[in-house]
């Protein structure tokens, strides 16, 4: 038998923060909420509690849902300016297996958040703007992970493919692979190699 475990504590189990730390801390708490509930479980109460301050705060730092989402969503990819895993793929030496996955890791919460938006925004009109702007984010990541490296920047194409192929990488890793997985390091190997070989130096 499985033993049962008690759900992550809310920051309402934890000191509150100080009024000028709340909006950081609304902004950690809808990842959260929308990674553990979906959107449907997205609410002013729900991220306020979860992040352990009033209700009315998300109002006063952001007006809206939708507003709060963008915000949430601009955090995500100045996250991703610490962590770029076509930095990694295009390192020198050559990432290992192991480091190419390691990073999902610690973002897989952030990326299940990333994908409830993207299906809602199927359904949603309102939030295709917000999905749309967050694969162009990428994109642009990873044509500075290239100009950075000393390469080209690639064309349009080339820079959708490799985020379209990182991210089927971790969308395995947030269901049914971990990160361990020797195929899943075999994979990130293989678009390692791929992004390597068709890299053209600047010089």
């Amino acid at each position: 038998m499985t033993p049962t475990t008690s759900p992550p504590p809310t920051r309402t189990a934890q000191a509150k923060p100080a009024y000028g730390e709340a909006r950081g801390e609304l902004i950690g708490a809808t990842v959260r909420v929308v990674a553990r509930r979906g959107m449907r479980g997205l609410s002013h109460r729900s991220v306020a509690a979860e992040a352990g301050v009033a209700h009315g705060l998300i109002g006063h730092y952001f007006g809206s849902t939708t507003a709060l989402l963008a915000a949430t969503l601009d955090a995500v990819l100045e996250r991703s300016l610490v962590v770029d895993p076509v930095a990694l793929l295009l390192r020198e030496p050559p990432a290992s297996g192991a480091e190419l996955t390691s990073w999902i890791r610690d973002v897989q919460e952030i990326q299940v958040f990333e994908y409830e938006v993207h299906l809602a925004a199927r359904r949603e009109q309102e939030l295709r703007p917000l999905s749309e702007r967050l694969y162009r984010g990428y994109a642009e990541f990873a044509a500075r992970a290239y100009e950075q490296a000393g390469y080209l920047r690639p064309d349009d194409a080339v820079l959708d493919a490799v985020t379209a192929a990182i991210d089927g990488i971790v969308l395995q890793s947030v269901t049914f692979r971990d990160t361990d997985d020797p195929r899943l390091q075999r994979a990130m190997l293989a678009i390692r190699d791929v992004v390597r070989d068709g890299a053209v130096r600047a010089d």
